[in-house]
């Protein structure tokens, strides 16, 4: 009999194999999450891509245990660079343990979501990129992944532009586009990071066909031309940075002297380009007004006066991020705790963007990690910096690690003055996990290819590779652990849809199966409470806005909310209610001291209590707090205030008392309709103590804003008859 010939298959090995799933999982996770958005969610940008990045990370450690089983340590690449990323995550750990808000920490504010959840998603994707990418087709695959995906998002950014985005925003995203990361900021700085590395690459990777090159060129133009449209000035400090250290690292590290003379001349071609940004993109006129029309008065107040708002917003910012490093230096207040801090360290005269308004990040990474985790985690942070920096100087040069080099200083340079967020946060430790994974000792992986006939193992081996899936099939099983916090967001939404008389039980039962899946979120039963109002079960409202406000209890917008569900219940004869609201307006003041909606509710619950002194300082507090007010709840209500408290002097004769709170509120109010009334009374205590001329001073100057009210016309009269 002929015998049958055996055909040796190539098979791959099973560590390669599992290594393979890590990479396409590390792409999709790079593409993808830069892209996701899900307008019916009730944060459309943020919460979904955070999700899918904590699901892929996930699938990432499963992959790296799955490796370490089937390898053993050996497997891991070892670099200093490990050090400091292993010590700043200890001390995120030990911040979250320490935070003022716990929950805060751990999973981050419901706008941001970068809790220690995020910083984990962060240094997990560090180990990945350093552990999993071994060959070039791996790089290769990554560098395609964020070009995929910049390309997409500089569609949408056009899409925008054009005024044809089928999604309403809450923005206008003709002027200053968000493409799909939801933030003008953060989108100029992801184009300028990936433009600046892409540029990079282009110039210094050799062996490129010319085609490739000049294309790769001409998309990193691109790039920093869509970072210029988005109107970002950070943007300018990471073109420059980079510039800089383009030059620098040329010079230093690069073999060739002609390439270090071209390095120079790239240098100065970088800053032409950038000088060019400046002049065909809106990007010129944002700088031009960061300082307005100059003062020469040369006192510091000069200065910060002619500083463009949104500077001195972020000056200001800075100021409090200072003041709470010196109040818990060593590990800060914990992850994404800025808005818990907040409240302590808001300001007397605060920019109209920090007057009342729960303010989530100190927008400068410098800051942020400063507040979260103390100068401990921003040294250990700076360090991550300073060891890949001598990394690199130590390895051999290598375009692919200068390209990452270039990258990160410009993440850092426009980092340190605008907000981060995930998809920045993830090209840094993507940067900074190339320099540490490129020109060091590589552990060997794979391994000779074997027949398919070949199956003889050591039952150990057995072990090991179905322990090794078993853990990759458990992470998988861990990705689906993120789904009830979408579906609660997208209940949340719909819920808000709902909320009117008629359908608030549709609104009532979707807002309590958000809370009933993702019941950590303030946000969510603060939904709950507004379909309870909806429906007018002010009790249920009550409970579900104090809910929201244990979870949250440094946000007081639960607390005053809380307040108005008491005034209703008061209308509704609860002979209790407006103690209730009387202790919640205490509370509000006691938490944001410097807030003036606090001092506002504790000014209506006073009115409403009949206690017109307190009424009339609580809203003296909330005008000081909020000059020339633009909240129209405010300048009503001390309109109100100030008219009552003088007719009761008034009445009681104390001419002198109402004079005095009539000037005070018509000082506050100025000459706008609403003090017409309060002027009107003024004059009354003026003509009633015996000072005529100066009532009829007053009531021509209410004459002046209300020329034909009937009420100022016969108090004139009046007032003339009796001279």
């Amino acid at each position: 009999a002929r015998k049958q010939r055996v055909v040796a298959v190539p098979q791959m090995d099973p560590a390669s194999r599992l290594r393979a799933v890590g990479v396409v999982v590390l792409c999709l996770k790079l593409a993808l999450v830069p892209l996701v958005f899900d307008p019916s969610a009730d944060v459309p940008f943020v919460l979904p891509r955070t999700l899918l990045s904590h699901g892929s990370t996930y699938m990432l450690i499963g992959v790296l245990l799955g490796l370490i089983v089937l390898r053993g340590p050996a497997f891991l690449v070892r670099s200093w660079v490990h050090v400091p990323v292993l010590i700043f995550f200890g001390f995120s750990v030990l911040a979250t343990m320490l935070a003022a808000n716990p929950t805060l920490a751990v999973f981050g504010t419901h706008v941001r979501m970068l809790g220690l959840t995020t910083i984990a998603d962060g240094v997990i994707t560090y180990f990945a990129v350093v552990n999993l990418v071994r060959q070039r087709r791996d790089v290769l695959a990554i560098l395609a992944c964020l070009v995929a995906a910049s390309a997409v998002v500089l569609g949408y950014e056009l899409i925008q532009l054009l005024g044809k985005d089928p999604f309403p925003w809450n923005s206008d995203v003709t002027q200053r586009p968000i493409s799909t990361l939801g933030q003008s900021t953060t989108l100029g700085q992801y184009l300028g990071v990936l433009g600046v590395g892409a540029l990079a690459l282009a110039m210094l990777q050799r062996g490129l066909p010319a085609r490739i090159s000049a294309g790769l060129i001409g998309y990193a133009g691109i790039l920093l031309l869509g970072s210029g449209l988005t109107g970002t000035r950070a943007a300018v400090l990471g073109v420059a940075s980079a510039a800089g250290l383009f030059v620098i690292l040329v010079w230093a590290k690069h073999p060739s002297p002609r390439a270090r003379l071209l390095g120079l001349i790239s240098g100065a071609g970088a800053a032409a380009l950038l000088a060019g940004l400046l002049l065909v993109t809106p990007l010129g006129a944002r700088l031009l007004s960061t300082v307005e029309s100059p003062n020469t008065t040369g006192t510091e107040d000069a200065v910060i006066g002619q500083l463009e708002p949104s500077t001195v917003t972020r000056l200001e910012l800075y100021d409090i991020a200072t003041r709470m490093v010196a109040v818990r230096p060593l590990i800060g207040y914990g992850p994404d705790n800025f808005a818990a801090a907040l409240p302590s360290f808001r300001p007397e005269a605060a920019t109209p963007d920090i007057r009342q308004s729960t303010v989530t990040s100190a927008h400068s990474w410098i800051a942020a990690v400063a507040t979260s985790t103390g100068l401990l985690g921003l040294t250990a942070f700076l360090a991550i910096v300073v060891v890949a920096g001598f990394a690199l100087f130590r390895s051999a040069y290598s375009s692919l690690t200068v390209a990452a080099a270039l990258a990160v200083a410009s993440y850092l340079a426009s980092g340190a003055v605008t907000i981060n967020a995930l998809e920045t946060d993830t090209l840094f430790w993507l940067g900074v996990a190339a320099i540490a994974g490129v020109n060091v000792s590589q552990p060997k992986l794979l391994e000779p290819v074997v027949a398919r006939h070949a199956r003889s193992r050591r039952p150990a081996s057995v072990t090991r590779l179905w322990l090794s899936w078993a853990l990759v099939a458990g992470a998988i099983a861990m990705t689906t652990t993120t789904l009830p916090a979408l579906e609660a967001s997208h209940l949340a939404k719909r819920s808000v849809s709902f909320r009117a008389p008629a359908t608030a039980a549709v609104a009532i039962d979707l807002a309590t199966r958000a809370t009933r899946l993702d019941p950590d979120r303030a946000e969510y039963w603060q939904q709950l409470a507004l379909a309870y109002v909806a429906g007018s079960r002010w009790a249920d409202a009550s409970i579900a806005f104090q809910s929201a406000a244990k979870l949250a209890p440094y946000d007081i917008r639960f607390l005053t909310d809380d307040i108005q569900v008491q005034l209703a219940l008061a209308n509704t004869g609860d002979s209790k209610a407006l103690e209730r609201a009387a202790q919640l307006a205490s509370q509000a003041v006691r938490v944001d001291p410097n807030n003036p909606n606090g001092h506002l509710n504790s000014a209506v619950v006073a009115f409403g209590r009949g206690d017109l002194p307190n009424a009339v300082a609580s809203v003296d507090r909330a005008m000081l707090l909020d000059p020339n007010s633009t909240n129209g709840q405010l300048v009503v209500v001390a309109a109100q205030i100030y008219v009552a408290a003088t007719q009761s002097d008034i009445r009681a004769g104390r001419f002198d008392d109402a004079i005095l709170k009539a000037r005070r509120g018509v000082a506050q109010l100025g000459s706008t309709t609403r003090s017409v009334s309060l002027r009107l009374e003024l004059a009354r205590a003026l003509a009633s103590s015996g000072r005529p001329q100066e009532a009829l001073a007053e009531l021509d100057a209410a004459l002046v804003i209300a020329p034909a009210d009937q009420s100022l016309l016969q108090l004139k009269q009046e007032i003339q008859k009796t001279q």
